[in-house]
């Protein structure tokens, strides 16, 4: 399924805005292991949440997207 979606965007890029993708550069795998992008790491996190309600205690789990940054790079350029 992720290769045929990458196929697309292949062919949307190449149609609509004359971009190539590069397949030797463009890897698929999952969110959760992060995805590097112009020095950022697009990444997701799943948080446990306990709430209380009427004596009942449940436990939730919330899934956030998130973005990393390497601080001593932004330091370095910063400077």
């Amino acid at each position: 399924m992720a290769i045929d979606i990458r196929d697309k965007v292949k062919d949307f890029l190449n149609s609509e805005l004359k971009v190539e993708l590069s397949l030797e550069k463009t890897k698929v795998k999952h969110i959760t292991k992060g995805i590097k992008f112009l020095g950022y790491i697009l990444n997701r996190r799943q948080l446990f949440m306990k709430q209380s309600y009427g004596g009942n205690t449940v436990t939730r789990k919330k899934t956030i997207p998130t973005l990393d940054v390497n601080i001593k790079q932004v330091i370095s350029r910063l400077s």
